[in-house]
């Protein structure tokens, strides 16, 4: 959870972001405020979705991501 951690998840998104491999980042927050969704875009995620969503939602987003295509959910 972004919320609960964000010194931390701003770690491990920069880690990511720096290592040689690239890595595609799919953030899952209860928290779906702007600030919060852009401030996980802005740390090198390149999707966000809600705890909440369905199983079918968190599909799509996972492969839009590893194809390398960004996902927000069509409520943000």
């Amino acid at each position: 959870e972004i919320l609960l951690a964000p010194r931390q998840a701003q770690v491990v998104l920069r880690a990511l972001e720096d290592k040689a491999c690239p890595s595609r980042v799919v953030v899952l927050s209860m928290q779906d405020e702007p600030a919060t969704v852009a401030g996980a875009l802005q740390l090198g995620a390149l999707g966000f979705l809600s705890k909440g969503a369905p199983a079918s939602e968190m599909l799509t987003a996972l492969r839009a991501v590893a194809a390398g295509r960004r996902y927000l959910p069509p409520y943000l």
